[in-house]
């Protein structure tokens, strides 16, 4: 133990963090990001990784499929944090991570016109309606019951397209 009461393993754990904070404000700055408008370190992670990830993603061009995976990873890590916390914002996070997933898998549903892949895109719209309707039954906001409307009225627009693309008609 040192004179200030920290013992060597508390010291090591001490540096160790300080390394990573200076290694993410360095990837912070590459990627254009100002640490010190980012209040919560973890927020800062996750939108420095988005955006990281999405820089990458447009250099390489990246594989629908691959995208679709990282996408249904991140949504699920935020349903387990949901399922832990049971927070109306960790809701408002799976929401958007589900989101993100039903874009992507409506470019591909566009991109391939499989019944297999549009029924994947009903089905993460449907489940993010539900989320919706969860949240707003939470707040009763009324802001919550119009996002929930125009979410209705989007999936309703997606199956719309999917039926049109069916009987050979293109474009939402």
């Amino acid at each position: 133990m040192r004179g200030d009461g920290r013992t060597s393993l508390e010291l090591l754990e001490l540096e160790w963090v300080q390394t990573w904070r200076l290694a993410l404000t360095e990837v912070a700055n590459i990627s254009g990001w100002d640490c010190l408008t980012t209040s919560v370190e973890s927020e800062l992670v996750e939108i420095i990784g988005k955006d990281i990830f999405e820089k990458l993603e447009s250099v390489t061009g990246g594989g629908l499929e691959r995208r679709i995976g990282m996408q249904k990873e991140m949504a699920q890590q935020k349903l387990e944090k949901l399922l832990r916390t049971g927070d109306v914002r960790d809701m408002e996070e799976l929401i958007t991570a589900m989101h993100e997933l039903g874009e992507v898998k409506l470019e591909k549903a566009m991109q391939t016109d499989d019944s297999g892949v549009w029924k994947e895109v009903i089905e993460t719209y449907e489940r993010i309606l539900q989320l919706k309707q969860d949240k707003w039954m939470r707040t009763l906001n009324t802001k919550d019951m119009q996002d929930l409307i125009s979410t209705r009225g989007h999936v309703m627009q997606i199956q719309r397209e999917q039926s049109n693309r069916r009987m050979g008609f293109r474009g939402i």
